[in-house]
């Protein structure tokens, strides 16, 4: 179901009566405070003036600052200069997918009010198609949005209608007009200016302290960029670095193996990509139709063990999308024996095996308290096992050899089958959780 704007706004505006009808004796809780956390679902108007979806999580690490993700999604069109039917019923189709990491300042703590401004910095993952009659063709112009990492900046409010929920409203970037319900959980006392006892304050107090020798799991979002190269390559070609248009992100898990200690297990769920290039060996016939970048993306389970601060592990990769472009921006791709006329396609993820890697790195903490941990991390990659189930599948897999009549022929070599290496650069933040 489509949603208008105007009936976007009239529901996010019922949805402020409502709170503000409600009496202050009936929310309980304290306002924004540390170590108190938001999640929620977000609906609103972003780029291009279309209705979007997305998420938001939020952690208070001190008394007045928290930090969070935000995920946001949309898809709009536009006539090809403003002159779709003059243009034959050309369109644009642009999909944005967005991942943020932001802090945020919190102006009244304690307080059911909760005015904010937010700053940030992400990644922003633009797909952009050209519609004929409402057909996706091969594109010749320009899109007017290009991927990459970019800043993000709103100001906003929560409003807190019960312990357990809050109204939340922002305007700013990417979604110009947002409006988001957060479960909330975690924190403890009262709301400022409420009465409270001075056996209350030293319960609280009392509580307070208990918590902090708990035992803890962490969990939370990391997001990293990371550039890739092959490290296997046949004769008469070279390979280079790419940097992945698309950052690694996903959930961490850090269990220790005891109350305090600096040594656990680990596990990351997330999405990660891999890529390289690819350019004849001899300069003279390489340009930018043949140079190639392949890119991978797969969905990843990656447990390990953190010995204080240090990472060691494995990943298991699952193939989601595959695809390889020459420089000039021309789709193609690197299956052997198989039409490779310039412009064309083909869906090649089934050939492609799982992925393993050993991972290595080290994780160095910013913010380090028992609501939570700010890390700083680096982590080197490095594939075990190649990423075509069938090395003769891979058309650089094959090196020309002279047969014994001298003749030419290409011989399939299961050594050249891409190992890609990696290294990661980023961040995490994850919530204690006590138990």
């Amino acid at each position: 179901m489509i949603l208008s704007r105007n009936k976007l706004c009239t529901s996010l505006l019922a949805l402020a009566l409502a709170a503000c009808s409600l009496s202050d004796a009936s929310a309980q809780g304290v306002g924004f405070q540390k170590g108190k956390t938001y999640v929620g679902p977000t609906l609103g108007f972003g780029i291009g003036g279309a209705l979007g979806f997305g998420a938001s999580a939020d952690h208070g690490i001190t008394d007045n600052i928290s930090l969070g993700v935000d995920l946001g999604y949309t898809s709009f069109t536009e006539d090809f200069g403003g002159f779709g039917a003059a243009m034959g019923g050309i369109e644009l189709q642009y999909t944005l997918f967005a991942g943020l990491v932001a802090g945020s300042y919190h102006f009244t703590p304690g307080e059911a009010f909760d005015p904010f401004i937010k700053l940030g910095v992400g990644y922003f993952n633009w797909d952009a198609a050209y519609l004929v009659d409402g057909k996706e063709e091969e594109g010749v112009f320009a899109a007017a949005y290009a991927s990459g990492v970019g800043f993000t900046g709103q100001i906003g409010a929560h409003y807190e209608v019960s312990p357990l929920v809050n109204l939340r409203a922002t305007i700013g970037y990417p979604f110009y007009l947002a409006g988001g319900l957060d479960f909330t959980f975690g924190g403890v006392g009262r709301r400022a200016g409420s009465q409270s006892s001075s056996a209350d304050e030293r319960s609280d107090a009392s509580a307070s302290g208990g918590n902090a020798d708990r035992y803890r799991i962490y969990v939370g979002p990391y997001i990293h960029a990371k550039p890739s190269i092959n490290t296997v390559i046949g004769d008469g070609h070279k390979t280079g670095v790419v940097f992945n248009s698309t950052p690694d992100f996903g959930v961490s898990t850090v269990v220790p193996f005891g109350k305090g200690s600096n040594i656990g297990f680990t596990l990351d769920l997330g999405h990660s990509s891999l890529g390289y290039q690819v350019k004849p060996e001899d300069s003279k016939f390489q340009s930018d139709s043949t140079n190639f970048i392949e890119s991978y993306s797969y969905f990843n389970i990656s447990p390990g063990f953190n010995l204080n601060g240090f990472t060691l592990g494995i990943n298991i990769g699952m193939p989601l999308s595959a695809s390889m472009e020459s420089e000039r921006g021309k789709s193609y791709h690197p299956l052997h024996n198989v039409s490779r006329k310039e412009g064309f396609s083909v869906d090649y993820v089934d050939s492609l095996a799982t992925l393993i890697e050993v991972r290595l790195g080290g994780s160095i903490p910013l913010i380090d308290n028992p609501s939570g941990k700010f890390l700083f991390n680096v982590q080197a990659s490095y594939a075990l096992t190649g990423l075509f189930k069938d090395y003769k599948a891979y058309e650089y897999a094959y090196e020309d050899k002279l047969d014994e009549n001298d003749h030419k022929i290409s011989v399939p070599d299961e050594g050249l089958n891409p190992k890609p290496a990696a290294l990661s650069l980023g961040f995490s933040y994850v919530f204690g959780i006590g138990l």
